[in-house]
C-alpha cells in the first residue's frame, strides 16, 4: 500500500495520449510505462511521459518493448524493468496455460524463482499487469515475499480471456471486453498453446 506522498501513474495508450493526459501528469515519483499487448506503435507518446518524473524518481518499463527499453537507459533517473522471458528486474518464465487452473508461471527476481498461479484466466496479457505491479512494489521498497503473498487477492478483469465453465464439461474463453488486431493475435497465440483432446 502506497502512502499519501506517493504518486504512481499508469496509462492506457492511444493516439492522443499526450494531449489527453497532459493535464493530469504530476511531477511523479514513479512512472509505469508498458503495454499488455506487444508490440504497439505509441513509442513517442509513451516516452514523452518520462518528463513527468522527478530527478530522483523511478521509471518502471517493459523490457519487452525493446525500443522503449533502449531509450529508457538514456535517462538520468533509475530504471526498473519487467518482461516475459527476457532479462529484466522482474520476469515471468516457464509459463503454462491450463484451462482448469488458469495461468501458472515462475516469477524471477534476483536469481530466485517464485511460483505464481492466476486462476480463471489465460494469456500473456494477464501476466504483464502482475509483473508490472511486482516491480512497482519492489520500487517502493516492499519485501518480495510480501508482494508475492498479496497476489492471492488479485482478481482479473472480466471479459479478458476469462475461463468460464460451459455445458458438457466445455470451457468458454470470454474475451468479449474489447477487440483489436493485436488483441486477437495474442488470443490466437494463447489458443495455440493450449493442449486439448476435444474441439
Amino acid at each position: 500500500r502506497a502512502n499519501k506522498d506517493t504518486e504512481i501513474i499508469q496509462f492506457i495508450y492511444d493516439n492522443d495520449i499526450t494531449d489527453f493526459y497532459s493535464w493530469l501528469i504530476p511531477k511523479g515519483n514513479y512512472l509505469v510505462v508498458g503495454s499488455a499487448i506487444l508490440p504497439d506503435d505509441n513509442f513517442n507518446e509513451k516516452f514523452s511521459l518520462t518528463k513527468s518524473l522527478k530527478d530522483d524518481g523511478i521509471l518502471i518499463v517493459s523490457a519487452d518493448d525493446r525500443k522503449l527499453h533502449a531509450e529508457s537507459l538514456k535517462i538520468k533517473q533509475k530504471v526498473m524493468t519487467f518482461s516475459i522471458d527476457n532479462l529484466s528486474t522482474v520476469s515471468a518464465t516457464e509459463i503454462e496455460f491450463d484451462t482448469s487452473l488458469g495461468i501458472i508461471f515462475k516469477l524471477k527476481y534476483n536469481d530466485n524463482k517464485y511460483s505464481i498461479k492466476i486462476e480463471k484466466v489465460i494469456g500473456n496479457q494477464q501476466i504483464y499487469p502482475i509483473i508490472a505491479a511486482v516491480t512497482v512494489g519492489l520500487a517502493r521498497g516492499l519485501i518480495i515475499d510480501t508482494i508475492i503473498n498479496s497476489l492471492k487477492y488479485h482478481i482479473a478483469p472480466k471479459g479478458r480471456m476469462n475461463l468460464i465453465s460451459g455445458i458438457n464439461e466445455s470451457i468458454i474463453i470470454d474475451d468479449t471486453y474489447n477487440s483489436s488486431p493485436d488483441a486477437l493475435h495474442e488470443a490466437l497465440i494463447t489458443l495455440s498453446k493450449i493442449s486439448t483432446n476435444g474441439k
